[in-house]
């Protein structure tokens, strides 16, 4: 009697297939949240075709959300997934984001769901994926990032001092750009350590290019991030590694935030400010941070929402001069959700770390708790100088976090 099943060859290329469709879901769904600069496609297709692509970028991204939205209440009605804890937490957020901005009477409903619906359509995906797939997500996450970052260190090399203005490139400025990076290559480390238990050469030659492009166009914060990273790469395996700990990341964070906000002036950070080529101020970012501390009383509770025409209105009181007018956002982490959300949103900003504790010091005996250690570490000493709260690649962090359990083989 001849056997009925299948041979195993046959099962593993039916298994990858699976594997490789559900990895380009997440890359066509989230392929619309990072949209290059509409002013850089200009230069590199002309006004009309710019255009046109924005708009189809647009509508794909509302397409994605939707989608997102429906295909997580359908697997959570089945029972199929439950609604994760971080999932809970930027729900938290968001609403009170919308209620702040809504507040201020600024009601460009466009603006405020593309904005919210990305922080969510990130979220829900995460959600879907939870739990033994979770892999899978990040994997496409790592492709999708990876993609744009190549784009945008090619534009670097090309077009360099600027494609449309000085450090703007084609998604925007170099610090954001680098933060793309930043996230898509440890993405790429979880991903390499989870798969064969070491960084792929070819990770870390493609990102070595990538970052040089940061260099090339005298990135402080990618600058001194590079340099980190380099030391990361040749001690990820040591036994200094054993010394690394959540809690000791989030005092060290701690720590450095109160310095940089409060004493830049004293010392030590005099010397650090100027190697970034950052000058005293860290060009003109304590100002930014003055400016914010003189109208937070107005809105103490709750912020002043997400609008750049309501950020720069009251950042423009301050006596400093007009061109806090143009400024909006905090160039800070801390006090962009201090700012946009008040002292709730900074509670449940701070609870987003605190509430992942259990989970990842339950698995600090496997390398990759380690690396997501120092991608915490990493990925907040640059966001303490250049952050907006569309820096959408900021939130799969916190979703790493919380998922370390999915991440381990």
């Amino acid at each position: 009697r001849k056997s009925s099943k299948k041979p195993s060859f046959i099962k593993k290329f039916i298994k990858k297939m699976k594997i490789r469709k559900s990895v380009l879901l997440v890359v066509l769904l989230l392929f619309p949240i990072i949209k290059p600069v509409e002013e850089a496609i200009e230069i590199l297709t002309g006004s009309s075709l710019a255009q046109m692509y924005i708009r189809i970028l647009s509508i794909w991204d509302y397409l994605s959300m939707v989608i997102c939205g429906l295909w997580l209440f359908i697997k959570w009605k089945s029972g199929q997934v439950k609604i994760a804890r971080y999932t809970k937490i930027i729900l938290l957020s968001s609403l009170i984001f919308v209620f702040a901005t809504l507040r201020e009477y600024t009601f460009d409903y466009i603006y405020i769901c593309r904005m919210i619906g990305n922080f969510l359509l990130i979220t829900f995906l995460a959600n879907i994926y939870s739990g033994k797939n979770f892999y899978l997500f990040l994997r496409g996450c790592y492709i999708y990032l990876t993609f744009l970052s190549i784009l945008n260190a090619a534009s670097i090399y090309i077009y360099s001092p600027g494609m449309y203005a000085e450090n703007y490139y084609l998604f925007g400025l170099d610090n954001m750009g680098f933060i793309i990076a930043l996230h898509s290559f440890f993405a790429g480390m979880v991903c390499d350590i989870r798969d064969i238990g070491k960084i792929k050469g070819k990770t870390i030659v493609l990102y070595t290019l990538i970052f040089l492009a940061y260099v090339y166009c005298k990135s402080g914060t990618a600058i001194a991030m590079c340099i980190a990273t380099l030391v990361l790469l040749m001690l990820y395996r040591s036994r200094i590694m054993e010394l690394i700990t959540y809690k000791k990341v989030l005092l060290i964070l701690s720590i450095a935030f109160i310095s940089i906000t409060l004493i830049q002036n004293v010392g030590l950070w005099v010397s650090v400010s100027n190697l970034l080529g950052k000058g005293n101020s860290f060009n003109g970012r304590t100002i930014i941070w003055a400016a914010m501390f003189s109208v937070l009383p107005k809105h103490l509770i709750s912020g002043f929402g997400i609008m750049p025409a309501v950020t720069q209105h009251y950042l423009g009181l301050y006596p400093s001069g007009g061109w806090l007018r143009g400024i909006g956002h905090m160039h800070n982490i801390v006090f962009e959700f201090l700012f946009r959300g008040g002292i709730l949103g900074l509670i449940v900003f701070v609870f987003m770390w605190l509430g992942c504790i259990r989970n990842m010091e339950s698995n600090k005996g496997c390398l990759i708790y380690k690396i997501l250690c120092i991608q915490l570490l990493f990925s907040m000493m640059s966001c303490m100088f250049e952050f907006r709260i569309d820096t959408y690649t900021f939130w799969i962090l916190p979703i790493c976090l919380y998922e370390i359990e999915s991440l381990k083989k």
